[in-house]
């Protein structure tokens, strides 16, 4: 596994929380477009390389940050300490490897690209957003919502599990 890029997210000015536990980082402004967090997959995709995101409301230890490094895994993500996620494991505090990326370069391309659908789960009752393979689908009007979505689905519908790490990390709630 190749060393993985660490990049701490910012969305609001001045929110610094989670860059002071992680000296060294590199502090990404992404502005306040609602396309701008899967323009910036779309942009590390395009890369490459491995890659660690850490989002803005979200503090992690720098041992937790080392144990993702360093782990063989080509997609590894903490949950919060304070929710019970589900199925998918949040963005908060995520490494992405190259080999994931290689194995699904279309990924954000297809994200950025899609058409709305609106189809009606039978099961829950609830309206979703979904592909013409299944997979979910973005909301136009909140494009940056359901990147967490998109990469779970996406990911293992190419064979890629993500590797749960803990302590949960901290989530500064926004």
């Amino acid at each position: 596994m190749r060393t993985a890029q660490l990049a701490v997210w910012i969305a609001e000015a001045g929110r610094t929380e989670a860059i002071e536990a992680l000296p060294g980082a590199k502090v990404v402004h992404l502005g306040g477009g609602q396309d701008a967090y899967p323009l910036w997959f779309a942009q590390m995709w395009e890369r490459g390389e491995s890659f660690i995101s850490v989002e803005h409301d979200v503090a992690p230890t720098p041992a937790q940050i080392e144990a993702i490094t360093v782990c063989e895994s080509p997609w590894c993500a903490y949950e919060y300490q304070d929710a019970e996620i589900g199925v998918h494991p949040p963005l908060g505090c995520i490494k992405i490897g190259a080999d994931l990326i290689e194995a699904t370069p279309q990924m954000w391309v297809r994200y950025l690209g899609q058409l709305p659908a609106m189809i009606r789960n039978p099961d829950t009752h609830r309206v979703e957003y979904r592909d013409d393979d299944g997979l979910p689908q973005r909301q136009p009007d909140a494009l940056w919502l359901h990147c967490d979505l998109w990469l779970d689905a996406y990911s293992r519908r190419h064979g890629f599990e993500p590797c749960r790490h803990l302590p949960h990390v901290m989530h500064l709630h926004g």
